[in-house]
């Protein structure tokens, strides 16, 4: 059975905890606003971004999507500072695993983001 999850966003522990389920059980939900603030917010990403990496997450693509996602709307509202900061707390170490597995989602997130910021700077 379907379940949205409820919790309180503002307790970091609550908050880690009920992704943690949201992540690995394809019955829970969040309410889809939910979704995009989390992906949307560089503390909420560090929360989900040991999730990219584990292949038995089964909302690993969504997550790797969105954090794709989010990462065009920095470079399109040209949020340097931010899009700095997501390389390198987020980026550099997902090149790094690539580098180790070869994993194309990684890869792609890896290469989505490069390009990005190619384009950028040709502007």
């Amino acid at each position: 059975m379907d379940e949205i999850l409820n919790f309180d966003w503002n307790d970091p522990a609550d908050l880690k905890v009920n992704l943690e389920k949201w992540a690995y059980n394809d019955h829970f939900y969040l309410m889809e606003e939910d979704e995009d603030l989390l992906f949307h917010d560089i503390a909420w990403t560090e929360i989900v971004f040991p999730f990219m990496f584990d292949e038995k997450c089964c909302k690993r693509v969504a997550i790797i999507g969105t954090f794709s996602n989010f990462i065009r709307i920095l470079f399109l509202r040209r949020e340097s500072e931010k899009t700095e900061q997501i390389e390198k707390m987020f980026i550099d170490p997902m090149a790094a695993y690539y580098s180790k597995t070869g994993d194309d989602l990684i890869g792609n997130c890896v290469n989505y983001y490069r390009s990005c910021k190619l384009k950028s700077v040709k502007k």
